[in-house]
């Protein structure tokens, strides 16, 4: 939580810390938050592959989760986001796709997620689409493409907008945002004016000015600027987006 314009401890929710749980995103309006789960369906025995689930706020508390069966399929359903109309963006490895994995898109109509669609080939290729952003109002389309030639870094983070219903060509994002290593989940604040993502670049690296200890290099390898990852964020303004 933000109290006093300062983040309190991370504490794990209390839908949480039993399964594999990830990518979680919320709805604009904070009353959703959507994630990805191998959590059981029906039964006992934790899924091989990532489905995608949500939580509803219920005043102080959050509902128990609820499958989203008009949208998951056998294979992996992964990194939701939703636009204030509540229409559903995801990554998903299916047959039908382009690449490892692409983008697949599900209109929320009458309080039910119609059959997902996959994106064309202005968004997704031959690459994988690992990651996916959409801002509140549904213009703006954030992803994280793996290993595509010409990128800056292994994974790196590229935008598309919407104009007259057609989403133009993904455009990377530049080295505002992009590094050498891995850039991805992107999401967008509620308000639309926020880039949020992650990224295992320590960007505040400088050479120690004397040899590790044994125990200076444990407490390296605990901070927060170990490589392993690390959330950034970045006003959508400096971004330049054309």
């Amino acid at each position: 939580e933000k109290a006093n314009g300062q983040w309190t401890e991370p504490k794990i929710a209390p839908f949480s810390g039993q399964y594999s749980d990830g990518s979680p995103a919320l709805s604009p309006d904070g009353q959703k938050l959507f994630f990805s789960s191998k959590r059981p369906v029906g039964g006992t025995a934790m899924k091989s592959d990532n489905d995608l689930w949500y939580v509803e706020r219920k005043e102080n508390a959050w509902s128990t989760p609820t499958h989203m069966e008009q949208v998951n399929t056998d294979y992996n359903e992964f990194s939701p986001s939703v636009d204030k109309n509540g229409n559903l963006y995801f990554c998903s490895k299916r047959p039908d796709g382009i690449g490892d994995m692409d983008i697949y898109y599900s209109e929320f109509e009458n309080g039910i997620y119609q059959s997902p669609q996959l994106l064309d080939t202005t968004i997704n290729s031959i690459y994988q689409e690992g990651n996916v952003g959409v801002s509140p109002n549904g213009t703006l389309l954030f992803v994280m493409i793996q290993h595509k030639p010409g990128d800056f870094g292994y994974d790196d983070i590229h935008y598309s907008s919407k104009k007259d219903e057609q989403w133009s060509e993904l455009t990377n994002l530049g080295e505002i945002v992009n590094t050498p290593t891995y850039d991805f989940s992107p999401k967008v604040s509620p308000d639309g004016a926020t880039l949020y993502f992650s990224s295992r670049l320590n960007r505040t690296y400088n050479s120690i000015e004397k040899a590790y200890s044994f125990e200076s290099f444990q407490n390296y390898l605990r901070s927060p600027l170990n490589g392993l990852g690390n959330i950034y964020q970045i006003p959508i303004k400096d971004l330049q987006l054309k």
